[in-house]
């Protein structure tokens, strides 16, 4: 049986394998027993684009990672360093805490004012029932 490849199948074809694919970027490696870390992380809906203009309060989002059957993000904690490794020493700009919140979009940004110009990294854990790997960095 042959098959009618036209034009107009061999794109609704492609266009449908394209909607299939969703691109979350690079995976945290958790901890055997840890929950897997978020992903999609976004910076003002955009990914990589933490480098900040006067006054700028950005706002993050990501994907909750899947906890298993009926996964809930039951809270988050966002932290956000000038250097891409300087989350756990001194270079650590905000630390938003442990934040009861089902929210992981458009969670805004509540620490010091940023320096213009200036690239920072950030990163964030969910919580379902336990706390999820941290996500990778994103600038």
């Amino acid at each position: 049986m042959p098959w009618d490849l036209s034009r107009r199948r061999l794109l609704q074809l492609g266009g449908a394998t394209a909607a299939s694919v969703v691109l979350t970027g690079p995976r945290a490696v958790a901890a055997p027993g840890t929950p897997p870390a978020p992903t999609g992380t976004l910076t003002d809906l955009l990914p990589q684009a933490l480098a900040t203009t006067a006054g700028q309060r950005p706002r993050f989002s990501w994907q909750v990672p899947d906890f298993g059957a009926g996964t809930v993000q039951r809270a988050y904690q966002v932290q956000v360093a000038a250097t891409p490794g300087g989350f756990e020493d001194d270079r650590l700009v905000w630390d938003s805490g442990r934040r009861m919140s089902a929210d992981s979009v458009a969670v805004p940004y509540e620490g010091p004012s940023l320096q213009p110009r200036t690239a920072y990294w950030w990163r964030v854990a969910s919580w379902g029932k336990k706390r999820s790997a941290w996500s990778q960095p994103t600038l």
